[in-house]
Parts: structure tokens; sequence; C-alpha cells
């Protein structure tokens, strides 16, 4: 595929940001709200205990949206959802029940079939 050169992408990616989104844009409050509330109510259902509760109401400052970049704000936002997880996703694992030989075996078709499948479709663009 020929490349219309950064002019045109720029000139592109400013037609579209010049459009009025106003139902995608009002939304924006009610996303970054639904973290805290996501936060409160775990914390609340003793899901999780104040620290990760905390953690994961930082989500509610990442950006959103194309375009947006990152910094060291961003990092600290999605650092937030591994603190807020990684323990209670490793809990679960330990008090969950172990999955017979049979059921592993016939997932490992299945996931190798999804990952040839990603890298076909990524190599596809």
């Amino acid at each position: 595929m020929d490349s219309l050169g950064t002019d045109t992408a720029t000139r592109a990616v400013a037609s579209y940001y010049g459009r009025s989104e106003w139902v995608a844009s009002s939304l924006t409050l009610c996303i970054m709200a639904g973290w805290v509330v996501l936060a409160v109510g775990c914390y609340l259902s003793r899901v999780l205990r104040l620290v990760p509760a905390v953690a994961l109401a930082l989500m509610s400052g990442l950006m959103i949206g194309v375009l947006k970049g990152s910094g060291w704000a961003s990092v600290v936002d999605v650092a937030g959802l591994a603190v807020a997880f990684v323990p209670l996703g490793i809990a679960n694992l330990r008090a969950a029940a172990r999955p017979s030989r049979r059921a592993v075996l016939s997932a490992v078709p299945l996931v190798v079939a999804f990952l040839a499948a990603s890298v076909v479709l990524g190599q596809l663009g």
C-alpha cells in the first residue's frame, strides 16, 4: 500500500477531530465515574480491600479515546488495575478447583488455533 505522506494523514485526522461527537463525548463522564462506582462497589461488597479499591478508582483519570497519548499519569492509572486485580485473580485461581487433564488437553488445540488466528489477523492488518 502506498503512503500518502504525513501531510495527508495530518489533514485527515484534523478533519475528523473537527466533527462534533456529542454522543461519545457526553458519555465520557459516565465512563470515568463508572470506575469510581465500580471501585466503591468492590470495596463495599468486600471483594477488594481499601488500597486495591483506591487503585482501581485511579482508572477514572485515564484519558480515553484514540490519539490521546500516554504519560506517567497513564502508567499510574493502569498500574492501579494490576494492584487491584492481580492479587484478586491469584486468590481466585488458588481457590478454584483444578481442571482435569482431559479438560486441559482439549483446550490446548483451541488456544493454539486462537494464537495462530491472532498472528494471521495481526499481519493482515
